[in-house]
């Protein structure tokens, strides 16, 4: 009987073991997925957020560009009125200077560079280079260019006509995510 019972005892201990090793291991399992899911859910919400603030800071940047053109191009007239080519010059030559600025020109009615920071592009066509749509504006403007560049064109009007348009490339900074 003593053998029976100890036999008995043996799969009882047995049995409770095993099941004390599926409960630990259906725990440890289940703490894993959960785990997982919560990484998984705040790399989406972090991604989420990361394209919330870019969208915010390249619509505050691009509204800065659309400010910042303003005096420019009254500076531009200015200096266009006097015939003062060389200023203009001078104007685009220090702003290109500035971090992500690329290339700016002032265009004539007719579409032609008359000014650039690109001397290949000067006495050419606007067209070759840009889309000659985006001359056709009478306030500042911005367009997207190739995924991360902007070109923002600007209107300079004399006292009774147009006198011609400010263009410049910008490159979008690179927004660092939080990982």
């Amino acid at each position: 009987m003593n053998d029976n019972h100890a036999q008995t005892s043996r799969k009882a201990l047995i049995i409770t073991i095993l099941s004390a090793v599926i409960l630990i291991s259906s725990l440890w399992v289940y703490k894993e997925i959960e785990t997982n899911s919560l990484i998984r859910e705040n790399n989406l919400k972090n991604k989420r957020l990361s394209a919330r603030i870019s969208a915010q800071v390249d619509s505050t940047l691009k509204q800065q560009l659309i400010v910042m053109s303003k005096p420019l191009v009254w500076a531009v007239r200015s200096k266009m009125i006097d015939k003062d080519m060389n200023r203009v010059n001078e104007y685009l030559s220090q702003l290109v200077e500035e971090q992500n600025f690329e290339e700016i020109s002032i265009i004539d009615p007719k579409g032609r560079i008359i000014a650039s920071t690109d001397e290949r592009e000067m006495g050419n066509n606007y067209s070759t280079f840009y889309n000659k749509a985006f001359l056709n504006v009478n306030n500042p403007h911005i367009n997207l260019f190739r995924g991360d560049h902007i070109i923002l064109t600007t209107p300079i009007f004399g006292t009774n006509t147009k006198l011609g348009t400010l263009s410049f490339k910008y490159t979008l900074p690179k927004i660092s995510t939080v990982q």
